[in-house]
């Protein structure tokens, strides 16, 4: 990079722009201006901006989450079949807790990928951008989950709420470490340490789940008090994540 740098410095070097004439600079001035009054900034709906962002995510994204699905509707079948349903209940929480890491590649693009600074200078900033682009992500997230607990319900005669409280507890507190990951990459990819947190916390929860049988030995209220609980700490870091935008991405790079 360093050399790169170099290189580049050298080339510009060896160009000399000459100095331009006060009357053609105003004259350019003038016409920039008239092209502006002809074609005026029009403000996008909502729906488009939406619709913009939705192109920009990879397709990978998508995929990931229809691989998740799949297996999760494998597992689900397996339940009619006699098969330890606690054992298959916590491989469903995990693979649905891994749904809060793939997206945040996706998040995070825009660092990843060094543009968070072109971004930030834009109309529709870093933090518009981030945040719409958390929607998308988060509101697919929500439809999956909920679909699997329907399917899930339906299976085991349990009730689609109590089906609900032992997979979405699991999501948010990876979500919750994917935000703290993401946060503490100063300087650095923030995907880079995401991955291996997420996946790590995921794998704790499983690991608990089965060792303390956390199903049987954890009450309904006490399911409730994690699931509002943890709700409550997402959307906090998350709104610290997307607030942080407003400084030029400082809540990752600074």
């Amino acid at each position: 990079m360093k050399d790169q740098d170099r290189y580049f410095k050298k080339r510009l070097g060896a160009y000399t722009v000459a100095p331009a004439d006060e009357t053609e600079i105003q004259k350019t001035i003038f016409a920039g201006k008239q092209l502006l009054l002809k074609n005026p900034v029009q403000e996008l709906h909502w729906y488009r901006r939406i619709g913009n962002q939705f192109r920009y995510i990879s397709p990978l994204l998508w995929l990931s989450q229809l691989l998740a699905i799949g297996l999760c509707m494998l597992l689900i079948r397996q339940m009619g079949s006699g098969a330890d349903r606690t054992a298959i209940l916590s491989a469903i929480s995990f693979i649905v807790a891994l749904l809060g890491v793939i997206g945040f590649p996706e998040i995070c693009k825009s660092f990843s990928w060094q543009m968070w600074e072109l971004e930030q200078s834009c109309k529709y900033n870093l933090r518009q951008i981030t945040a719409i682009k958390l929607s998308i992500i988060g509101t697919a997230d929500l439809i999956i989950i909920l679909a699997i607990t329907l399917f899930t319900s339906l299976q085991t005669n349990l009730p689609m709420w109590e089906m609900a409280l032992y997979f979405f507890v699991p999501f948010n507190l990876v979500c919750i470490v994917s935000f703290f990951a993401a946060g503490l990459a100063r300087k650095k990819n923030p995907v880079s340490p995401i991955f291996p947190a997420g996946f790590g916390a995921a794998l704790l929860m499983l690991f608990c789940i089965n060792r303390f049988s956390l199903y049987q030995s954890l009450s309904i209220p006490l399911w409730l008090i994690l699931c509002f609980g943890t709700f409550a700490i997402l959307i906090w870091k998350a709104a610290q994540f997307i607030k942080g935008m407003d400084e030029g991405g400082l809540a990752i790079c600074s």
